[in-house]
């Protein structure tokens, strides 16, 4: 499985990656790479090692069987861009609107979040989701979401979900769900689901359900 964050190293030493995709083979087909055999690119990933905004507690691994002599003489180098390019995806001041782009939120009140990639919020305030990825809540509050994704829920709060799906709930609070599929819930407070679907619940989940019968 690919991590965050994945990218492919080209003999020439450039390191191609995305914001919205951390899948070694969509990046192939994104940047239109042929694979002919001949050792002229490198799967990667940087990998953190705990939180994610602790620039230097990653580690660069390489998914492929056979390393090329090449990549060993620039890996330092790529180690390089790696940090930088994760040092700035790092949120830690306000910010009225996040548009586009793959982001690590350590803290700050963000007003607007629009089809963006969020890797992870560790504290602070998000007013709003509109669309887009949250990978991991972590602590914080996060007023609304409307539509989109949410994979997992480990702590902090979330207040509204209008629509999209939530993957895994930890932990935490869920305040109100007011259409969306939750897929599991391990434990935790939903205080209250007024519509949608949640597929499973398990043990140590405190849940008020408000739908029809």
């Amino acid at each position: 499985m690919c991590r965050f964050k994945s990218g492919i190293v080209m003999r020439n030493g450039d390191l191609l990656t995305s914001p919205y995709t951390d899948k070694h083979e969509d990046l192939i087909t994104l940047h239109n790479i042929k694979d002919n055999g001949n050792d002229g690119f490198v799967r990667v990933e940087y990998v953190p090692l705990g939180k994610d905004y602790e620039l230097d507690n990653y580690e660069l691994r390489v998914d492929e069987s056979i390393v090329p002599k090449w990549f060993e003489d620039i890996r330092e180098d790529i180690i390089r861009k790696f940090h930088q390019l994760i040092k700035n995806m790092i949120i830690t001041t306000d910010r009225d609107l996040i548009l586009g782009g793959q982001w690590i939120i350590k803290d700050g009140v963000i007003d607007l979040i629009n089809f963006a990639n969020i890797v992870s919020i560790h504290r602070g305030t998000v007013k709003n989701i509109r669309r887009g990825t949250v990978r991991d809540i972590w602590g914080g509050t996060v007023r609304d979401i409307h539509r989109g994704t949410v994979e997992n829920i480990h702590r902090g709060t979330v207040k509204n979900i209008h629509g999209g799906t939530v993957e895994n709930i930890y932990g935490g609070t869920v305040e109100d769900i007011w259409g969306s599929t939750v897929r599991d819930i391990h434990g935790g407070t939903v205080e209250d689901i007024w519509g949608g679907t949640v597929e499973n619940i398990h043990e140590n989940t405190v849940l008020n359900d408000r739908r029809e019968k």
